[in-house]
């Protein structure tokens, strides 16, 4: 339960910081986020010595987060969101893959990080745009 925790609390302050500074107006903010995270699966699966089907496996995860990220960026914010939340699934799912590279303690943490930078995305969005609130 502590790094769920953990994740939960590092995700409210990183949204807190960012939006104190700024950061959340830039429109590359969340994307980049969802990317960076995405990429950790990828560092934890060369730092592991795992397979090559596990880290082709990870690589292709992260190739379908910067394709959401990116399409969040370019086409549509909600893709990005629904990125983190996906992002979030593979935190929950990631553990049942044989030869899971990640640390024990990372799916809770990256979950309840994941969800935060979507729920802020939410009510940022709907704060700066309450024309879509309507819809």
């Amino acid at each position: 339960m502590a790094p769920f925790l953990i994740g939960f609390l590092s995700g409210l302050v990183l949204v807190v910081y960012a939006r104190a500074i700024g950061l959340t107006r830039e429109a590359g903010f969340f994307p980049t986020l969802l990317g960076a995270i995405a990429s950790f699966y990828v560092v934890f699966a060369i730092e592991d010595g795992a397979s090559v089907s596990v880290l082709t496996l990870h690589i292709g995860l992260f190739l379908g987060f910067i394709a959401l990220a990116t399409a969040g960026y370019r086409v549509w914010y909600w893709f990005t969101c629904l990125g983190l939340v996906l992002h979030a699934g593979v935190d929950l799912l990631i553990h049942y893959v044989p030869d899971d590279p990640s640390p024990d303690w990372w799916g809770l943490y990256c979950l309840s990080l994941d969800l935060v930078l979507a729920g802020s995305m939410i009510w940022l969005r709907l704060r700066t745009h309450p024309a879509e609130q309507e819809r």
